[in-house]
């Protein structure tokens, strides 16, 4: 089944996240058919239980189709499963690195789902992902590769290189849960098509914490997720990895932060607007009122909010399609033709010819086919106005 993809479509599926009259207003008089298409694109971002959820406390105030609810219904029963299942392989092999001397921090959803969310169903996770010193975390991967978790792809045999990457190649324990090692919280700026904050991998480290007695884990501070989250969101993935991003933020926030501190931080390394591009699209969807608590300066214009919450919803299907696009983009603004041919060709020397041909098949389908070549315009348009060319 496939879903149409339009901008109105777009925002009725990102207005099931928040307030009631922004659900009136975007999915109030939904066709079937158009039902149909929410609902799919609901389920490409992985949203389901969580609206089973808030359908549950009473929050969606539309009239959603019996049918859909029951498969809300299902995924929320299924995905409260997977949750438990992946929650005690967290507590397993958290264990199991510090039996062996290696202590590592769990990232976002495994801390998101079972203290920040009403129900840990309803924040799905890809995968678990740990945070370790460089060194510690290819030792990690090693170790566990001996122990039997079988890698995604082999890792990069030159340790020098292996220790510039964000994280090493996705693990699947026998267990059948998929688990990334992280050697740094987010991207080098050398590694990116665009600029990128400082690394602040120790920051993140030293900032961990447990949660409860009872969780042998350790997660960084609310400040540090917080930020985790942002960056994450806008620099690493310039608001491709999905509507999760606007629940994930108000849960997140909804714990103590220390506003002053985090907006000192945002400014010190310079992602000051993307903290309030992020926070004043929690606020317009969620009513919320978090840039006014925060204190950020820097609030978007509207042109920059619109592009922005359609890149939330966009169909993650063509979502490498239009990164190919945006790093074209950002290549042209860096230096023409001659920087656009260095960066394509540093990306080819990284594929094998069966990946380059796959890739480029995908390319050419997705930009005649579907919004792709929009939601690279709209993404290098959000890239422009962070680094102050627009």
């Amino acid at each position: 089944m496939t879903a149409r993809d339009t901008p109105q479509l777009r925002r009725a599926a990102l207005s099931l996240l928040g307030s009631a009259a922004r659900q009136r207003e975007f999915a109030g008089s939904l066709s079937h058919g158009e039902w149909e298409s929410v609902a799919i694109l609901a389920g490409l971002h992985r949203l389901w239980p969580h609206l089973h959820g808030r359908i549950e406390r009473g929050e969606l105030v539309v009239e959603v189709p019996p049918h859909i609810v029951a498969h809300w219904r299902k995924a929320h029963r299924e995905q409260a499963l997977v949750a438990l299942a992946q929650r005690n392989e967290l507590f397993r092999l958290t264990e199991w690195l510090r039996e062996r001397g290696m202590e590592s921090v769990a990232l976002k959803g495994s801390w998101l789902a079972w203290y920040a969310y009403p129900h840990a169903a309803e924040r799905p996770l890809r995968d678990i992902d740990l945070l370790l010193p460089a060194g510690m975390a290819i030792a990690a991967w090693d170790a566990l590769v001996a122990d039997g978790f079988t890698p995604d792809e082999p890792r990069e045999t030159d340790e020098a290189q292996a220790r510039l990457a964000k994280h090493l190649p996705p693990l699947e324990g026998p267990a059948g849960a998929s688990v990334e090692l992280h050697l740094r919280a987010w991207e080098l700026a050398e590694r990116m098509d665009w600029a990128m904050p400082p690394d602040r991998t120790e920051r993140m480290i030293a900032s961990a914490q447990p949660a409860d007695p009872s969780d042998p884990c350790r997660y960084p501070s609310r400040e540090a997720m917080l930020a985790h989250l942002v960056i994450h969101a806008v620099y690493s993935h310039r608001l491709d990895a999905g509507p999760l991003l606007l629940p994930d933020i108000l849960f997140c926030a909804a714990k103590e932060i220390d506003w002053p501190a985090l907006l000192e931080w945002a400014r010190e390394d310079g992602w000051e607007e993307a903290l309030a591009l992020v926070l004043s699209l929690v606020d317009r969807w969620c009513s919320s009122g978090m840039v006014g608590e925060s204190g950020v300066s820097h609030v978007p214009p509207e042109r920059v909010l619109e592009d922005a919450e359609l890149l939330l919803v966009q169909d993650p299907r063509a979502r490498k399609s239009a990164g190919i696009a945006m790093a074209v983009g950002e290549a042209w603004d860096d230096g023409g033709l001659a920087e656009v041919l260095r960066r394509l060709g540093e990306r080819a020397a990284k594929l094998s010819p069966a990946k380059i041909a796959k890739r480029s098949y995908e390319t050419a389908r997705d930009f005649t086919s579907g919004p792709a070549s929009e939601d690279a315009r709209r993404a290098l348009a959000i890239g422009r106005w962070l680094e102050g060319r627009e």
